[in-house]
């Protein structure tokens, strides 16, 4: 969800600054940085190897996601609940897949998911259009849920969230190109932490 809040505010206030964005799987990501391709990421809370800076950026909390009007406004789930729920979720390595088969390891149980799929938006068409259930972050389904296309409860888990964070190398000091559009993520962040359920961990930075 940062990926278009950042690139349109981004262009509007520094227009003479040519942002170059893209997404990929954090090891990925982590490999690109330290191979000097990218100056700055957003990563997921996973061990930095190299030589790069980690910022707290912000906690997210799953949430479960189902059918149109499944659930109510407020609803909270429990993690022994939804692990007998019949899910869809992404295959193993994926990092909210472990995070889901963390949670029901923690109740000594197996998770057996009924479909997997890695692709975000046909794992959401499938929700949307059968009695399978999904656990994602709020934001992923926000717009979804806020035009009843999907609905969503709370998941009642205390390990339930994964933390993202700022990084950059140690040895290449952000421009001041880098330094105005890490404040800028740090401000969306705070922004929009109601609409999407975040819950932000970085300080404002000083121009």
């Amino acid at each position: 969800m940062l990926t278009p809040l950042v690139g349109l505010a981004f262009g509007r206030q520094y227009p003479k600054v040519r942002l170059h964005l893209v997404e990929g799987l954090s090891g990925l990501i982590q490999e690109w940085i330290l191979g000097g391709r990218l100056d700055m990421a957003i990563l997921y809370d996973m061990p930095v190897m190299g030589h790069l800076v980690a910022m707290p950026l912000l906690e997210e909390s799953m949430v479960v996601v189902g059918p149109p009007n499944r659930f109510t406004a407020g609803e909270a789930l429990s993690p022994e609940i939804v692990v007998d729920l019949p899910l869809v979720l992404p295959a193993r390595p994926h990092r909210l897949r472990l995070l889901v088969d963390g949670m029901a390891a923690a109740l000594g149980r197996d998770l057996d998911p009924m479909l997997e799929i890695d692709a975000l938006p046909a794992l959401l068409e499938v929700v949307r259009n059968s009695g399978l259930y999904t656990i994602l972050p709020c934001s992923s389904v926000e717009a979804l849920v806020r035009r009843n296309e999907l609905s969503v409860a709370t998941l009642a888990a205390p390990q339930a969230t994964r933390r993202l964070s700022l990084a950059w190398p140690t040895d290449r000091p952000l421009s001041p190109a880098g330094l105005a559009l890490q404040r800028l993520v740090i401000t969306l962040v705070r922004d929009y932490a109601d609409r999407f359920g975040w819950r932000p961990l970085a300080k404002p930075l000083r121009p």
